[in-house]
């Protein structure tokens, strides 16, 4: 394993949290990135979506003041994938987009499909050795479910934020 994938976690999760679930969620997302960080990790992929991955980024990037050493690398699934967001939702992340350190793409704009946002994930976990997700069991056939198998396959630690617990 490469020394940049051993200090690097990822973030995968459902687009919807239930309001009564939010701050719970975003404690326990922020409590697991202060251990991460405390255990020598320094790089931080998030996936881009709306939902969990916008919370942890907004985390991430609270969390640079405390952890100057932190690099938070967007990996989106291609230039524009944000087109069919509300206006505020689009101007929410433009935003945030130049607060990254690095911002990649798994695929350029003129090879845009579903499968982008699956090979995302891939790219993430592949980059990656440990992985803080909120996954709902029930929602096994999600992007987020896939992306949590394709990191247990790959050995990596994972922490459930939605049930606070450690799937591997």
């Amino acid at each position: 394993m490469s020394i940049m994938r051993e200090k690097t976690f990822c973030f995968s999760g459902h687009r919807n949290i239930p309001d009564h679930d939010l701050l719970k969620i975003q404690r326990r997302t922020e409590d697991m990135i202060h251990m991460l960080l405390t255990r020598g990790y320094r790089y931080a992929a998030v996936g881009g979506a709306l939902g969990y991955d916008l919370m942890a980024l907004r985390l991430l990037l609270r969390l640079k003041e405390e952890y100057p050493h932190l690099r938070i690398i967007g990996v989106f699934p291609f230039p524009g994938y944000d087109s069919k967001w509300t206006l505020a939702q689009r101007e929410e992340y433009a935003a945030l987009i130049p607060q990254l350190d690095k911002l990649v793409y798994t695929v350029p704009a003129d090879k845009a499909s579903n499968s982008a946002f699956l090979e995302r994930n891939k790219k993430m976990v592949d980059g990656s050795s440990a992985l803080i997700c909120y996954y709902d069991e029930r929602q096994s056939r999600s992007g987020t479910g896939q992306c949590v198998r394709y990191a247990q396959r790959n050995h990596l630690e994972i922490y459930n934020v939605a049930s606070d617990t450690f799937l591997r």
